[in-house]
């Protein structure tokens, strides 16, 4: 997620708005597989394999060691690749699963292997909204997340020195204005 972070620095871009998601992962295989035994090789967003860890832990290539997981740009793509892949008639092809949600899966010809496999079925995904302009193009309810609360949210970026306190002195201004800070990222 850095990178998405630096790439808003460095472009005339705007946070406007978010949607969160829950999606339900899947393992998702090409059809005709119906035993977990013959995954060797998952494919699926870093992020996304590390929400679904616990399950792919259990995951074995007919040995002791685990299944060789493959990064992929996003879980669209992941699916898209197996795919091609399958569509290709590599070898590998039928070996190979995805993690993605049901949806990915159907549009790419592939089958739910197993449904829900990840860590937290809670856990929500955040998309930003950006634009251009520092104004909404449509006004949300801002009342639609708590119903007696308006809830909005702020995103800062500081760059400060290198001294005791100084993320502190920064922190404790919002807490004296009564401002819940949700999330808090250093770096180097």
């Amino acid at each position: 997620l850095h990178n998405v972070y630096d790439l808003l620095l460095s472009h005339p871009l705007h946070i406007v708005g978010e949607i969160g998601m829950v999606e339900e992962y899947c393992l998702v295989a090409p059809k005709g597989v119906t035993e977990l035994a013959s995954v060797k090789r998952v494919c699926g967003h870093p992020q996304i394999m590390d929400a679904c860890s616990v399950f792919l832990n259990t995951l074995t290539s007919g040995g002791d060691e685990g299944v060789e997981r493959v990064a992929a740009m996003n879980s669209a793509s992941a699916c898209a690749d197996l795919k091609q892949s399958i569509e290709s008639g590599a070898p590998e092809a039928m070996a190979t699963a995805a993690v993605a949600p049901r949806e990915a899966a159907a549009l790419h010809g592939l089958e739910v292997l197993a449904p829900g496999i990840a860590n937290d079925s809670n856990a929500e995904t955040r998309y930003l909204i950006i634009g251009r302009h520092k104004e909404r193009l449509v006004e949300l309810d801002a009342t639609a997340w708590h119903a007696d609360t308006p809830y909005y949210k702020t995103s800062v970026v500081l760059a400060l020195s290198n001294q005791q306190g100084s993320i502190f002195k920064v922190v404790s201004q919002f807490a004296l204005r009564n401002v819940n800070i949700v999330k808090v990222e250093t770096r180097p």
